[in-house]
């Protein structure tokens, strides 16, 4: 903390619910010298509405909502595989929609991948496209 008085170390606020907060403080020295200073803070919880996801082989797009108790909070997409993209931004502030797009699966095998989500896991899985293997005649 620093102020007209100096300056110290943080000071933790346990029990701080989610969401925005106005924190007031008043410091008083030694001669009785007092000052306040109030600050605005956020306080990060987050929520998606699901943290799984499954893909059909021909590729397509869903959807994913992010929640956070505080519009100030900042998130980030990471993670993924090259078959998987985010459409739009990949990092912000505040609740969010975001559109996962899986790009068709040539692969008879199904495949999967991790995104983070703000800090939240999300699984994701595609399926195999349908069909019978070759069989080579030698």
């Amino acid at each position: 903390l620093e102020g007209e008085l100096g300056s110290g170390d943080t000071l933790p606020v346990p029990g701080l619910t989610c969401g925005d907060h106005e924190i007031s403080l008043v410091a008083t020295d030694a001669d009785g010298a007092s000052t306040q200073a109030v600050t605005h803070v956020a306080s990060c919880c987050y929520e998606l509405d699901r943290t799984a996801v499954s893909f059909i082989a021909a590729g397509e797009s869903q959807s994913i909502v992010l929640s956070c108790a505080a519009d100030a909070c900042p998130w980030s997409v990471s993670g993924g595989a090259a078959w998987l993209r985010v459409a739009g931004p990949t990092e912000g502030v505040g609740g969010v929609q975001l559109t996962i797009v899986a790009e068709p699966n040539p692969f008879m095998s199904p495949r999967a991948a991790v995104l983070t989500i703000a800090g939240e896991t999300v699984e994701v899985a595609q399926e195999g496209r349908p069909g019978t293997p070759r069989r080579h005649l030698h």
